[in-house]
């Protein structure tokens, strides 16, 4: 839109500009016979114009579509949560997230229940228990935690999303996780899966 009125304004300027040249040159030179298309000043302003023809065309083609709406928040009342206890009566030994960060390398990140239960931050940060060296990913991105027997994800609401199973979470919101979810922080995804 800025392009194409940028374009009109050049045009109108080149045109109020090179009309009294015309006037005073005029479309055909002073010798007899020769035709309006051999005046100089008339293949500029054509020139011009279809330069800015072309460069018009050349934005517009550049342009990209509008990116569609984010997903709608996930809804809990579809999911059942996993109970992360043992069956066996031995308890949550812990949970692993793994998978690949942004340059493909293989990572994973093993946490106890103990852990979970005073919740693991992930991020780039220092403070981070899962660090994950991207610079699309905050620096305090996302929280486990152990609540009860169900593993919450929750975003901590920085500048890059959190997702899980491909919803983006809003804010500061939680969800409980599942065997097999995938989280993703910023672009990192991860998938759950207990130890």
């Amino acid at each position: 839109m800025r392009t194409s009125r940028f374009i009109l304004a050049v045009l109108s300027a080149l045109l109020t500009t090179a009309a009294p040249a015309l006037a005073a040159y005029g479309f055909a030179s002073d010798a007899p016979g020769e035709p309006w298309h051999r005046n100089p000043i008339v293949w500029l302003v054509g020139a011009v114009i279809v330069g800015l023809l072309i460069a018009n065309l050349v934005f517009m083609s550049r342009r990209r579509p509008p990116e569609p709406p984010p997903p709608p928040a996930p809804q809990q009342a579809g999911r059942r949560p996993i109970v992360w206890s043992d069956p066996s009566g031995g308890g949550l030994r812990g949970a692993v997230l793994h998978g690949f960060d942004s340059q493909n390398r293989k990572v994973r990140f093993e946490f106890s229940a103990d852990e979970l239960k005073s919740g693991v931050l992930v991020g780039r940060g220092r403070d981070a228990r899962a660090v994950l060296n991207d610079e699309r990913v905050n620096r305090a991105h996302a929280m486990l935690r152990l609540v009860g027997d169900h593993l919450e994800v929750q975003s901590l609401g920085g500048t890059n999303p959190t997702w899980v199973n491909g919803v983006q979470l809003q804010g500061k919101q939680a969800v409980n996780a599942q065997f097999g979810d995938k989280v993703k922080f910023g672009p990192v995804e991860l998938s759950l899966s207990k130890l």
